[in-house]
């Protein structure tokens, strides 16, 4: 038994000469495998065809095909059929007739059809129809009753499948479905029934599909083998939006192990998560969550916890026994100090703390035996030079981490800056640019804070960090660094149209901006240059 394969070199389109060899070849040995990707094949011709009786897999992607030919049907071994990446605008019916095919994926093409006897496969396993023009399927996909992986994603659904849907209401029809991905599909209604959809699937994908918890609940309630609920955003357009997390619903909270619910707009997470105990990812990154409950402490299988670009300002303080651990995620939040129970989390080796409001380095942090990624960039401290009494320095242990989450495009500006009589002056607005901190969306030189702050003339910004700063021992009471902080300003790029949303009733956003924000932000534009001759309080607003 051999395999042949056949990859595109500079475009090669497939001769009758290498038809006459691949022939030839097949005459003296037993072809199992062939794949002909990336080839400019254009057709395949019957000849071809006919010498490959014996074929289980067959690899045709990327090749410019729009047909297939009718000698197809010879190849009554064949198991597995890739025709992803090429112009088919329907399936040919002649993959019908292979009824021993257990997968078919046939991605990103321009199938607008799929014919009414593709049910002859009966043992299709594995069915993925990704990227295509779809708008339905024939109700006879239900009595494909051995699938247990379908992909649907990115097509032009406007309503769930009849067949999906009746398939899943009968538990003898897609009995054995376990994968069901339908993410980025825009479904103008869900036209479902109203018993429970009783089915099999172990993990749901639906990420930017419009979903809300009335609809999500609808379709999950049956799902009591459900472990992998994917249902976060990636995107502003077409977006799930819950007002609390759609959890409440699953009928068996402990069969589920991950849970994506990034950017949904979710505020809180339930108590109940402690149902959840076999949860070993948790994904609520980029939400309105302002502090997390003591009882997911209690998901003592939890190795990947992602809080990142939140509200928190603290971690809960029995943190310490999620021992299984690895990783933590919570980078763009305002916390100033880490729970003293977090040294005991000695399977830990990767953690995100990037743009949060630490003064001094944690210490616990040192206390952590396996820590081989961490980022503190965008905190009140220095991390030149940056000591951890390990082996590894904190660069190498910045870049390993950003390395892992894929995050190295990161603009590297060290510690923030707090200039205590500038960021006084400017405490009671709560407009989201500030001139000390900046986007991290804008890549801004690594000196670029140290030059707008300190290089501009005399008199102008410096003026703000010195003017009526005493340290003397008998000074006034009036700054106490130990008080709690107002909340983090948070500035956009300037391609940043429109603010990410946040369900939180704001009247400040709709603010004049301030005379003084916008002589700074001109000082540092170089729109305006300082003259001596401004008098004191000139731009302060009436």
């Amino acid at each position: 038994m051999y395999s042949i394969t056949q990859k595109r070199d500079s475009d090669t389109i497939l001769t009758e000469d290498i038809h006459k060899q691949i022939c030839e070849l097949m005459q003296i040995q037993i072809i199992e495998n062939l794949s002909f990707l990336g080839n400019q094949q254009y057709h395949l011709p019957n000849r071809l065809i006919e010498c490959l009786s014996n074929l289980v897999y067959l690899n045709l992607s990327n090749s410019q095909l729009h047909d297939l030919p009718n000698s197809l049907n010879v190849l009554k071994k064949l198991k597995y059929l890739r025709i992803d990446s090429n112009l088919f605008v329907y399936i040919p019916n002649i993959v019908c007739e292979l009824i021993g095919m257990r997968t078919l994926t046939a991605c990103n093409n321009r199938i607008k059809d799929v014919p009414n006897n593709l049910n002859n496969l009966l043992n299709l396993e594995e069915l993925d129809l990704n990227s295509n023009k779809l708008r339905n399927l024939p109700n006879s996909c239900s009595n494909l009753n051995q699938l247990k992986k379908l992909s649907l994603a990115h097509n032009k659904f406007e309503i769930i499948p009849s067949c999906v849907a009746n398939g899943m209401r009968n538990l003898e029809e897609f009995k054995n479905l376990e994968t069901v991905s339908l993410n980025e599909t825009s479904f103008q209604k869900f036209d479902l029934p109203e018993e429970p959809l009783k089915v099999n699937i172990k993990m749901l994908s639906m990420k930017q599909c419009k979903l809300f918890e009335t609809i999500l609940r609808k379709i999950t309630v049956g799902m009591t083998n459900l472990e992998r609920l994917i249902i976060g955003n990636t995107g502003a357009y077409y977006g799930n939006s819950f007002w609390r997390m759609p959890i409440e619903s699953l009928k068996e909270p402990s069969s589920l192990k991950e849970i994506d619910i990034s950017g949904t707009g979710i505020s809180l997470i339930p108590k109940m998560i402690s149902n959840f105990y076999k949860l070993s990812i948790m994904n609520v990154s980029s939400n309105n969550i302002t502090w997390l409950p003591e009882e997911i402490c209690l998901l003592t299988n939890l190795t990947s916890l992602m809080i990142d670009k939140n509200n928190l300002m603290m971690l809960p303080k029995d943190i310490g026994k999620l021992v299984s651990l690895n990783e933590l995620k919570a980078g763009y939040n305002n916390l100033y100090e880490l729970p003293v129970t977090f040294e005991a989390l000695n399977n830990l080796q990767y953690i995100d703390l990037y743009d949060n409001e630490f003064e001094i380095v944690p210490e616990v942090l040192t206390k952590l035996p396996d820590l081989i990624g961490l980022d503190l960039e965008e905190n009140y401290f220095s991390t030149e030079d940056l000591l951890l009494d390990r082996s590894d320095g904190y660069e190498k242990m910045r870049n390993i981490l950003r390395g892992h989450w894929g995050e190295s495009n990161k603009t590297l500006r060290g510690a923030k800056l707090r200039l205590p009589e500038a960021s006084e002056s400017l405490s009671d607005s709560k407009e989201s640019f500030s001139p000390y901190s900046f986007s991290s969306d804008v890549t801004i030189d690594n000196s670029l804070e140290e030059e707008a702050l300190y290089s501009l003339p005399d008199g102008s910004v410096n003026e703000f960090a010195n003017e009526h700063w005493d340290t003397s021992e008998d000074s006034a009471d009036e700054f106490d660094p130990n008080e709690p902080r107002e909340p983090k300003r948070r500035a956009y790029s300037p391609f940043t149209f429109y603010k990410p949303f946040q369900r939180v009733y704001c009247p400040a956003e709709f603010h004049e901006t301030r005379v003084i924000h916008r002589i700074i932000q001109m000082l540092q534009e170089g729109t305006l240059v300082w003259s001596s001759s401004y008098a004191e309080g000139q731009f302060e607003d009436p």
